[in-house]
């Protein structure tokens, strides 16, 4: 992609094929020395994506109990106007 780019570029600007391999490699050996790290922030990011998604489930689960629970209440205060 680096090469290509800079390959294409207009005349004007002197660009050689070392350049533009040095500058392929220099990408890859970026690439190589960050993966570590790009790989444990998407596995951190997705543990935290699962997290939220079972507490927003554990909401709605304690809401829906709660809500059961206290039906029967709710009914008998209405029938009793209180």
């Amino acid at each position: 992609m680096v090469e290509s780019a800079a390959i294409d570029a207009p005349p004007s600007i002197a660009v050689s094929r070392s350049m533009a391999l040095e500058c392929t490699r220099w990408a890859r050996l970026v690439d190589r020395t960050i993966a570590q790290d790009r790989m444990l922030a998407q596995l951190s990011g997705f543990f935290g994506l699962t997290a939220a998604a079972l507490v927003g489930l554990e909401l709605y689960g304690l809401t829906a109990c709660e809500v059961s629970r206290r039906t029967a209440e709710i009914g008998m205060r209405i029938a009793l106007n209180k």
